[in-house]
């Protein structure tokens, strides 16, 4: 049993009547038989919607929230997609129009993969919203596109991260001896010094990316559960570090775990566990300032206590300033106590302007709801 509802993974497929065939239905029914064999194939939920046209992507979005967005079709050589119109011919989606569908939709979306030739520029684009973005550099042939969804699909299922699956991906096209392993191209997040999700990746290394397609968000924390489902959970993760190695998603992951049963030392040592892995990931010092205030309001903690948590939290934005949920335990930090004095009415600004960009950046109602159940008097 696994912590959260399975990952909803939408497929999406076009091939308009005026364009050469393509085999999207051996492309989905690969997928489809991948995850169903993989360890891990039932984090996943897959929903198909065919001969698609921009409604139909749009409602998709709206209604079924996915974490992953595939696509599969024809790209033109200006690198916009191809949808279906309503009469079946040929439909460009122009690349700012897709891009802004996407930041209104990227809320709990994790990757977006455009299996469409010369895709790189709408990759690219949709990557200042969305954490990872994978396009194909120029045309590549169907089987050169199947082989790579086929090696992505089998590692994410085995529990991979992002990026792992994406060199995956161009393994398999290089096994069965095709020239096009170098098309496929990841784009993680645009967002300045966001090392865990910026830039085109064409090497990524084992602790590339903090987005595990599971448990390594603050998704991972689901009230309803009995501590009993989250230690087996934890046991399952503990077991998968001892089999593959350390790994930062799934250091993160059970931080994430231990934070829900409030076990605060372990969590803590899973965190300091993925900040050797990777230095300059915000998420694990956001996480790990939630973890030094081990359950207690801020305003009853000594600054000596308070300032190491600050410390943490300062460091997250340093690395990335553009996300709300950090600004948002900025607010938290900043409210004044009793105690605060003449400084009362500075702290107060200060959480204040926190709190208003942490809206801007469109905080999410999960993030805060998790805040305020790890972070008492989080308002």
């Amino acid at each position: 049993m696994t912590s959260q509802p399975p990952a909803k993974l939408l497929f999406l497929a076009a091939a308009p009547d005026d364009r050469e065939k393509l085999r999207f239905d051996r492309e989905l029914r690969n997928v489809r038989e991948g995850l169903r064999l993989a360890r891990f194939g039932d984090r996943f939920d897959l929903d198909d919607v065919l001969a698609s046209r921009p409604k139909d992507l749009h409602r998709a979005l709206l209604d079924l929230k996915p974490r992953i967005v595939h696509f599969s079709g024809h790209g033109d050589s200006s690198g916009q997609i191809l949808l279906e119109g309503d009469n079946g011919w040929a439909k460009p989606v122009a690349t700012e129009a897709l891009a802004d569908l996407f930041a209104l939709c990227k809320e709990g979306l994790d990757c977006v993969i455009l299996n469409a030739c010369s895709s790189t520029p709408q990759a690219k684009a949709l990557a200042r919203h969305i954490p990872f973005v994978i396009g194909m550099k120029r045309e590549i042939e169907d089987h050169a596109a199947i082989c790579f969804v086929e090696g992505f699909y089998d590692a994410l299922g085995a529990g991979k991260s992002y990026a792992d699956a994406f060199e995956h991906g161009r393994a398999r096209v290089s096994l069965e001896g095709l020239n096009a392993h170098n098309l496929p191209t990841l784009y993680r997040s645009q967002k300045k010094g966001d090392t865990s999700h910026s830039r085109a990746l064409q090497n990524p290394g084992p602790s590339a990316g903090h987005c595990a397609p599971a448990l390594s968000s603050v998704a991972a924390w689901e009230p309803k559960l009995t501590p009993e489902t989250v230690r087996v959970d934890i046991e399952k993760l503990k077991a998968q570090l001892l089999e593959d190695g350390p790994q930062l998603t799934v250091h993160i992951s059970v931080a994430l775990l231990y934070l829900q049963l409030r076990n605060f030392d372990q969590a803590l040592y899973h965190l300091n566990a993925a900040l050797v892995l990777d230095p300059q990931n915000p998420e694990t010092y956001f996480y790990l300032a939630v973890a030094l205030l081990r359950g207690r309001a801020p305003a009853t903690l000594p600054d000596p206590e308070k300032a190491q948590s600050r410390d943490k939290l300062n460091h997250a934005l340093r690395l990335d300033s553009y996300q709300g949920k950090y600004h948002y335990l900025l607010a938290v930090l900043s409210a004044p106590d009793s105690e605060s004095g003449s400084s009362s009415g500075q702290k107060t600004r200060l959480a204040a302007n926190s709190l208003r960009r942490a809206r801007r950046l469109r905080v999410s109602p999960a993030e805060v709801e998790w805040l305020k159940a790890l972070v008492p008097s989080t308002d």
